[in-house]
């Protein structure tokens, strides 16, 4: 039988000959409520090494000799801390570090000393190129679509684009919202959006943090070929009962945070929105729609050495709508869809330089969507079941080693009946199987490397796919101030969304016809801090995708049905049902390439803070079938896009030290989105001498003209009062008329006695002037 040599290679470094040198690790936490932090930087300017906490909060400084020192822990929103640290031979010290938020007056109970702050330029060049960590106390002042939300807010980034004011999705560095892998907690989320993507399926209220990385993301992270958002929501408050609760114009909302006994703590959520009983009072015949979603999450200190997180979520969209409702014969739509996830995240410490992660995911994703009349329904579902683990071992403060497994089972069932004569259904199982390794190399002073792969084995029936992805980064200090940053690797896809309007997107999978996408990201950035409390940033970027799979259209569809059955309904009658169970002939495949590049010039310190940004890029798509297998633009491609983002203080209370009165500013200016428009227009009847006619239109090349150019100015204002936060809302102060859509009717004029058709055009504007206000109470 083949031996395992990985394990028991891991633990024999853990113990090799550098057994007498001393360590230091431990957790560090928010003082208030104990909540882990991520991301502090720790620091021993002696020796002028440190470490950076991990998203569990844990850090590690190996290979100390033994002496005595000064740690310095700092993280932005935080008083500073520097502790004396005694080290004897070979000793393993755990210190466990409290940091005090700069905004409370508690007083400072744990070690305490004068430090000086860790640089911007420090924070800049520890960062990952193309990474974005988000906090949502530095969102929560941001002009929002009714209340504050992740996925719009990551909306104002250089690099991030929507397709128009109704979606929050993303579509990063030219690629598309399948292509992204959005993580809660350690589990895949597969539909992100609610209200036909209007609003994110994360509550503010609830996430710790979220680190988007926008390309050339580390081995890690697998299974799409775009971006990686990895959400982590807040432990709870294990030192006291807090919470909060708001309400909106289209949602309330409630959170809670408790401790559990000694050992942990539990946080609580839950979000309802009541459309119809607000906007539907001013708006006729507006669809009945609502949507609720809710998240747990429970943390147990079992020990010094051991941490168990358990997570989930769950959250559904209904929708009922007439298309007319004084017609009692009208079609009626039904549809609802929504996610559930669950994580079980176990943390181990064997030894201050070896720690590891075990998960046990679970995911769910379903809609189903039918129409009343015509007989037709749809299912679509995926489960996920995953099984993961990630090995940490940090050799020294030069050398630190990952390395992780997962392993995942997936079902993908699709059925769709119309007007039982022809039915669709697809239901299979699949199994990836994924491996990583990556070292992590301070090779001078001056210049870092982060080098690893990522292995995949797909098995899909009797068809088996395998790849391996070689990653690379590397960033060097040019200067004090200046870092300069470059990322190349491979990465590839094996489960897809394809889009569909209004509807939700259906998920399919590479299969014996269809086998994984796969692309190639190229970037080089620089980093800077170019003025106190200043941050400078640019990258340029290359991407490339191949098999991308697209929906065929009507006209191209080549499918065949599975086989032909007879049935017989409840009446006794027989009817015939083409049956179809595979995929063949449901797609083409194509591929693309994005190129381009963004400045940022961002201020994350004082009483004025926000971003302005630059972005150009460049996206085209090769489809079979498509625009005669020339290259088009799709329609998420801007090619210009300038974001700013302001948060003024205007008044601060100097007890509290807390901004009382914030004003918000959003700024969005974009190019206009591709669309394709006709070449002529046929006016044309359907037979000799009948009275049926029909309008036909030719259209010119796919995506060939460009909508008028994207501006939209968003305005806030809040109040803090105590425990009370007021907040006014203005979605598009200017009120400009952005153009979502082109739709062309005939148009028919009497002229005397001759009658003329003309084609009309009808356009359709995104989200007006709309006001909204909201109160939260905290507790």
């Amino acid at each position: 039988m083949k031996k395992n040599y990985l394990l028991p290679l891991i633990f024999a470094l853990a113990n090799n000959s550098y057994a007498q040198l001393s360590s230091l690790s431990g957790y560090v936490y928010d003082q208030t409520n104990h909540e882990r932090l991520i991301g502090v930087s720790i620091f021993l300017p002696e020796l002028k090494t440190g470490a950076i906490t991990s998203e569990n909060g844990y850090y590690v400084i190996p290979r100390l000799k033994e002496g005595t020192y000064k740690a310095t822990f700092s993280y932005i929103g935080y008083e500073n801390f520097t502790a004396e640290i005694k080290l004897a031979k070979g000793e393993k010290k755990y210190l466990d570090v409290n940091l005090k938020p700069t905004q409370t007056n508690i007083e400072e109970i744990v070690i305490s000393a004068e430090a000086e702050e860790v640089s911007i330029s420090e924070k800049l060049y520890k960062k990952p190129i193309s990474q974005v960590s988000i906090k949502p106390k530095d969102l929560e002042t941001m002009p929002q679509f009714v209340e504050a939300d992740l996925l719009r807010s990551l909306q104002t980034l250089p690099g991030v684009v929507a397709v128009s004011d109704f979606s929050s999705a993303l579509y990063v560095r030219g690629g598309t919202p399948d292509q992204n892998l959005i993580l809660l907690d350690g589990t895949d989320v597969y539909n992100p959006e609610h209200a036909f993507g209007i609003f994110s399926a994360f509550d503010m209220e609830t996430i710790k943090q979220a680190d988007l990385y926008k390309g050339g993301y580390p081995s890690e992270y697998g299974g799409r070929l775009s971006s990686v958002l990895n959400i982590i929501n807040k432990d709870g408050n294990r030192e006291n009962f807090d919470g909060a609760v708001s309400v909106s114009a289209l949602s309330s909302k409630a959170n809670l945070e408790a401790p559990l006994g000694k050992i942990g703590s539990i946080s609580l959520s839950g979000r309802r929105t009541y459309l119809s009983e607000t906007i539907g009072l001013f708006v006729k015949d507006l669809p009945d729609y609502y949507f609720y979603d809710g998240s747990a999450k429970a943390f147990f200190d079992l020990g010094q050495k051991d941490k168990l997180i358990l997570s989930a979520y769950g959250g559904r969209d209904f929708l009922d709508f007439t298309l007319d409702p004084d017609n009692p014969n009208s079609s009626k739509f039904k549809y609802d869809w929504g996610n559930k996830t669950f994580s079980s995240n176990f943390n181990h410490v064997f030894s201050p330089t070896l720690y590891s992660s075990f998960w046990l995911t679970y995911s769910r994703f379903t809609s189903d969507f039918s129409i009343g009349g015509i007989e037709f329904s749809e299912r679509n579902k995926i489960h996920d079941l995953s099984v993961k683990t990630n090995f940490t071992y940090l050799y020294s403060d030069k050398h630190a080693f990952k390395t992780g497994l997962e392993l995942k089972f997936l079902n993908l069932y699709y059925f769709q009946d119309w007007n039982k004569t022809l039915e669709v259904k697809v239901d299979k199982n699949k199994t990836l199987l994924s491996f990583f390794a990556k070292h992590e190399w301070k090779a001078t002073d001056l210049l870092f490397v982060d080098y690893g792969f990522r292995g995949n084995s797909y098995l899909t029936g009797n068809t088996t796919y395998s790849d391996l992805g070689p990653r690379i980064s590397a960033k060097y200090r040019y200067s004090t101030e200046t870092t300069f940053k470059a990322s190349a690797g491979y990465f590839y896809q094996y489960l897809h969304r394809l889009p569909r309007f209004i509807v939700s997107d259906v998920w399919t999978s590479s299969d014996a016809n269809y086998g994984p996408s796969n692309s190639k990201h190229l970037i080089f950035g620089l980093t800077s801090e170019i003025f106190k409390d200043y941050e400078f940033e640019t990258e340029v970027y290359y991407k490339s995708y191949n098999k991308i799979l697209s929906s065929k259209n009507n006209s191209n569809y080549d499918g065949r049905p599975t086989s032909r059955e007879t049935r017989t309904d409840d009446f006794g009658n027989e009817y015939q049902v083409s049956v179809y169970t595979n995929t063949v002939g449901l797609y083409d495949e194509g591929k693309g390439r994005t190129y381009g590049g963004e400045v940022m010039l961002k201020k994350s310190a004082g009483n004025s803070t926000g971003w302005i940004a630059y972005t150009y890029s460049n996206t085209k798509y090769k489809i079979t079938n498509v625009n005669s297998e020339n290259f088009y633009s799709p329609r998420h491609d801007r090619p210009h896009v300038v974001n700013f983002v302001l948060n003024q203080g205007l008044w601060k209370s100097e007890k509290s030290k807390r901004k009382n009165l914030v004003l918000g500013l959003n700024f969005i200016y974009g190019s206009g989105q591709p669309i394709t428009l006709p070449a002529k227009y046929v006016y044309a009847e359907l037979g000799p001498g009948t009275n049926s006619r029909r309008d036909i239109y030719y259209p010119f090349d796919k995506n060939g003209f460009r909508l008028p150019a994207y501006a939209r100015l968003d305005g806030s204002l809040t109040w803090n009062v105590n425990n009370w936060s007021w907040y006014l809302q203005i979605y598009n102060l200017g009120n400009r008329k952005n153009v979502w859509a082109v739709f062309y009717e005939t148009e028919v004029r009497e002229e005397g006695e001759e009658t003329t058709n003309n084609a009309k055009i009808n356009v359709v504007s995104m989200i007006p002037f709309f006001p909204s206000i909201g109160v939260k109470y905290s507790f």
